[in-house]
């Protein structure tokens, strides 16, 4: 569960919000933590979010 987004931050322009549940990055489930500060480190040029927002499942990509 997302805990903060910085306002003007590339997360917070793409709308990623505080308590969005990330199920997937680049397609590739979330299982822990650690799991999602591996996948953000690994990719930085685009990545794609798979989040639930309330009853809500979304796409966002973040640049």
């Amino acid at each position: 569960v997302v805990a903060n987004v910085a306002r003007g931050s590339a997360a917070w322009n793409a709308r990623l919000r505080k308590g969005d549940l990330i199920l997937s990055v680049n397609r590739a489930p979330v299982k822990s933590l650690g799991d999602l500060k591996e996948m953000v480190k690994s990719d930085d040029e685009q990545i794609l979010f798979n989040v639930q927002r309330g009853q809500t499942a979304l796409f966002i990509l973040i640049q």
